[in-house]
């Protein structure tokens, strides 16, 4: 296993992350988040505009009963694939994690498909 493959398995391998594939060579990786049932699907791809980057493509985004609107992926890019997907599920999860401490029940509507 390489550096950057053991890296991505530490990030993937959070308590409210389950995983329902990955694959590191190709950049993609499909998650649940916590109780949720919706896989949510990520695809990092190498940047063409920043060398050595890599492009943030996620499949949803999330609104819990705490946000006055769904949350918009501030980075658009990572400095690496490891910085990629760790910035794309970072936001994801806090906004569950937040959520569910102040009681609020998760619900599938939580997660807004964004194309």
């Amino acid at each position: 296993m390489t550096k950057i493959d053991k890296a991505i398995t530490r990030i993937l391998d959070q308590p409210l992350i389950s995983r329902a594939m990955a694959n590191n060579t190709r950049g993609l990786y499909s998650v649940r988040i916590g109780v949720l049932k919706t896989d949510i699907l990520i695809m990092l791809t190498p940047s063409t505009e920043k060398y050595g980057h890599f492009d943030i493509k996620v499949s949803h985004t999330i609104k819990t009963p705490l946000q006055a609107r769904p949350y918009r992926q501030k980075w658009r890019c990572g400095r690496s694939q490891v910085d990629a997907l760790r910035r794309s599920l970072h936001y994801l999860i806090e906004h569950y994690r937040k959520a569910t401490r102040q009681g609020h029940k998760p619900g599938e509507d939580w997660l807004i498909w964004q194309p």
